[in-house]
């Protein structure tokens, strides 16, 4: 994300290049843990098969129309729509997990607790950003304010991955 920021606030492409590479990495390690969630809850709730497939299709859009991207095959403005759907199904994967981790208490509530907090800061910031659907379409980029507000999610999901992966 500090690399995205790093673009937005000047325009670097080489910073622009490497934050695609990085999300395409965050995409399929997402993938790897969303598999994980699957496999821990499947036996507790015949829905984890629904957001497990959903998830799975949304991270494998997100990870497919960013490489297309990261190839100059197609300009981010084209999907900058699909991102915003796919990765707010993504966050809405995250309040499902979490939810989950407080039902049953595997991983810890904390856990369950980061996960709920990571998602109303993603939908808070989604919201702030859906006011300007310039922004949301990717015609323009945001301004320091807008990429300060992003990575407070960003910040948020990956810490709660990384301790998911911690206590797993």
């Amino acid at each position: 994300m500090g690399l995205l920021v790093t673009f937005f606030m000047t325009g670097n492409a080489r910073a622009d290049r490497l934050s695609n590479v990085f999300f395409l990495a965050f995409y399929a390690l997402a993938a790897a843990a969303a598999w994980g969630i699957h496999l821990r809850y499947v036996e507790s709730s015949a829905l984890v098969w629904v957001a497990t497939a959903a998830v799975l299709v949304v991270l494998a859009a997100l990870f497919v129309s960013q490489a297309l991207v990261l190839a100059g095959r197609i300009e981010f403005r084209r999907v900058a729509v699909l991102q915003t759907v796919a990765f707010s199904v993504y966050i809405l994967w995250i309040l499902a997990s979490s939810l989950l981790a407080l039902a049953y208490g595997v991983p810890p509530a904390w856990l369950g607790w980061l996960g709920v907090a990571a998602v109303v800061a993603g939908l808070a910031v989604l919201a702030w950003f859906a006011r300007d659907p310039a922004l949301i379409k990717g015609d323009r980029n945001p301004d320091r304010l807008e990429s300060a507000l992003a990575t407070i999610p960003f910040v948020a999901i990956a810490a709660w991955l990384i301790a998911l992966g911690l206590v797993s």
